[in-house]
């Protein structure tokens, strides 16, 4: 055999052998490939899992805070779908914040407007209507001497009506006793008013406070128990109603409990607005129905030794 044979021979076993070590490494190549999609999917579909479970979680914390009526959302989790519902909580948290501010200036105007309303029926229309039933009785006493004059007396009661009327109104939207002579009186006064217009019994206990309250905090209870007591004549079907007002040590507690049905379902605004006042002063409302017995309508107001609401 030539030398150029021997060569070319040469060449092609090497050729042969590098086509096989490049087919080799090509196998190779292409299962190291196809173990890393392998892993890659494994480990995606895991993630997915952990992620699905986690969003399943946050889906359960707000169910349950919806159901609790609101309330932050519980999820202890170290991960993402944690810091998101904690973020969640803090904004909501900000939001009720920014709504109880809003309801506090919104029952401040509201008060505000009561006062001035209440003023001006007093010192206006019921001052011209005290001066009108003045002239109609002079009336009618003149034409009772002379010439009978028909209808003088009817006028004289329909006067006196709308001025009983107008007083009425403006000792509900501000009742002088508060501001005259304190929260105790007023109470007094509100509950002998709902009796002598409903027949409803009421038995109070009544403490005066040891200090001097705001006015405001004294207002706040006033109006809370005027909107339980408007409650039960309306809804409760009561017979008997239980009005006691303590001042402990560092906390004041108004409670209202009744006999009535027990009206049982959510509360409605009337409700909200009373735990919305209580709120306004630091307070806490809680209300319990139970069906047959009645409502117990109970309001605790932390107070500073010196009577100021914390």
């Amino acid at each position: 055999m030539s030398r150029s044979a021997r060569g070319l021979r040469h060449h092609r076993g090497f050729g042969v052998f590098c086509a096989t070590r490049y087919s080799e490494h090509a196998e190779l190549t292409l299962v190291l490939v196809l173990l890393g999609v392998l892993v890659a999917l494994a480990a995606t579909v895991t993630l997915a899992r952990e992620a699905i479970e986690s969003l399943g979680d946050l889906h359960v914390a707000v169910q349950d805070a919806v159901e609790r009526g609101g309330g932050p959302v519980r999820v202890y989790r170290d991960d993402e779908v944690g810091r998101l519902a904690a973020d969640f909580n803090a904004l909501m948290a900000r939001m009720e914040r920014q709504r109880q501010q809003a309801v506090q200036i919104a029952l401040r105007a509201q008060e505000s407007e009561r006062l001035r309303i209440s003023r001006e029926l007093h010192d206006e229309v019921g001052q011209s209507l005290t001066l009108a039933l003045h002239l109609v009785r002079r009336a009618g006493e003149r034409s009772g001497t002379t010439v009978p004059a028909p209808g003088i007396d009817a006028i004289g009661d329909t006067v006196s009506e709308a001025l009983g009327t107008v007083r009425s109104i403006s000792t509900q939207l501000r009742p002088g006793a508060l501001d005259d002579l304190g929260l105790v009186p007023a109470l007094h006064e509100l509950c002998q008013r709902i009796t002598e217009s409903t027949g409803l019994v009421i038995t109070t206990g009544l403490q005066r406070p040891e200090v001097v309250l705001p006015d405001e905090l004294q207002l706040v209870l006033y109006r809370i128990a005027q909107e339980a007591l408007t409650n039960v004549v309306r809804h409760a079907e009561a017979r008997t109603v239980t009005l006691v007002f303590r001042h402990h040590e560092d906390y004041l507690t108004l409670s209202i409990r009744d006999d009535g049905t027990g009206r049982a379902g959510p509360p409605g605004g009337g409700m909200q607005g009373m735990r919305e006042r209580a709120a306004m002063v630091g307070g806490e409302l809680s209300a319990v129905s139970v069906p047959g017995q009645g409502t117990l309508v109970d309001v605790r107001v932390p107070v500073e030794p010196g009577g100021v609401a914390r």
